[in-house]
Formats: structure tokens, C-alpha cells, sequence
């Protein structure tokens, strides 16, 4: 489901397929799932100038009821005349939080291979609580002006999403 390269229609089945040890064939399930709830998105959110500065771009953040999505890109290095930009090896999101303190665990992400047009990113995270009036995203990078890794944290709003 990570793997989709387009929106999720508003209702879909869902083919299931279970394979149980010792059970000859496997059980098929078809399960209707319709969304119910529009995602909050929130496009191009102010980025601190350190992050801007190493070459990182965060597109979008998507929040939903089951998933909180990053979205983001690395400049071409073509850009770079300042060379300041990481590799995106040398850099990871450590933490995602809210205002309150809590976190919310990584559940995957993907991304394209870095070329020399950039590279496309993104993460996806535990649900955000509707609580929460903002998003804290850390980013630790290495190679700071001591050569020592530090840390950047872009502080997202969020909308209220409670009902």
C-alpha cells in the first residue's frame, strides 16, 4: 500500500489473500473500504532556513486518521554553489513529536536514487492525535560546521481536526 504512485479512489475492495500452515488452499476475503475522512494537507510549510540551506525541501505533510505523511525533496546539486548540501545517507528524520512531547514512530518510507536532478522523499509516521496543534519534525545531519552530526527541528501547524 506504500508503493502507490497515485491517490486511493473514495471506495475500493480490498482482495485479501490468507495462507494458513497446514490448510491446503488459501482463504480469499473481499473487503469494502471507504474513506470517510479527508486527510489535512498541508502544502509547502515554512522551513527554517538551516534545513533550506543543506538542500532539503519539505513538500507537503499529510495527516490522516491512520497515517502521518512527510513528503519532501533534495535540491539538484546543481544548486548547491555554496556546497552545503548532505547526501541523503549522511541525514535521517530521528523524531517526530507534537507540542505535548509525544512521539510518533516511523512506519516506513521510501525514496528515489539521488541524481544530479535530486531526489524525491518521504516518510510515513504513527497517527498524529487530534490534539495536537503542532508537528516537530528533527532531522539529524552529519557534519556540522565542528564536523560533529547535529540536529534541525521544523515545527509544522496543524489545523484543528477535532470533531
Amino acid at each position: 500500500m506504500n508503493l502507490l504512485q497515485s491517490e486511493l479512489p473514495s471506495q475500493f475492495t480490498l482482495g485479501v489473500k490468507l495462507t494458513v500452515a497446514g490448510v491446503e488452499q488459501p482463504f480469499h476475503f473481499d473487503v469494502p473500504v471507504e474513506i470517510n475522512a479527508e486527510p489535512v494537507v498541508i502544502e509547502k510549510p515554512k522551513m527554517p532556513d538551516t534545513l533550506a540551506q543543506r538542500g532539503f525541501v519539505v513538500d507537503k505533510v499529510v495527516v490522516t486518521p491512520v497515517t502521518t505523511q512527510v513528503f519532501f525533496h533534495l535540491r539538484p546539486k546543481t544548486e548547491d554553489t555554496a556546497n552545503t548540501f548532505v547526501h541523503p545517507d549522511d541525514f535521517d528524520m530521528s523524531a517526530t513529536r507534537d507540542e505535548q512531547g509525544r512521539v510518533y514512530q516511523i512506519l516506513g518510507g521510501q525514496g528515489d536514487q539521488v541524481t544530479e536532478l535530486g531526489s524525491k522523499q518521504y516518510y510515513i509516521f504513527e497517527p498524529v492525535s487530534p490534539e495536537a496543534k503542532a508537528l516537530k519534525l528533527t532531522y539529524n545531519v552529519a557534519g556540522g560546521p565542528d564536523g560533529k552530526p547535529y540536529s534541525i527541528e521544523m515545527e509544522v501547524p496543524l489545523p484543528d481536526r477535532q470533531r
